[in-house]
């Protein structure tokens, strides 16, 4: 069996930080859910991960108005 027949499970934290450093606005979960394939709820316990994670690193995640920045 080739990998692309069983691809790796994606790592949703690593995705979400890569979605959001590219996107030049804020962005609602709904539609980082969308833009995965995954739900929203899948997207807010990685958006948790992935905050602990950047402030071990001296950065941190913004919320604006529903918007994730």
């Amino acid at each position: 069996m080739s990998e692309s027949e069983n691809p790796a499970p994606l790592d949703i934290p690593a995705a979400l930080e890569a979605l959001l450093f590219v996107s030049a606005d804020p962005i609602a979960p709904a539609q980082l859910a969308a833009a995965l394939e995954v739900s929203v709820s899948a997207v807010e316990q990685g958006l948790e991960q992935l905050e602990g994670e950047l402030q071990a690193g001296g950065l941190r995640l913004q919320r604006h108005a529903g918007g994730c920045n």
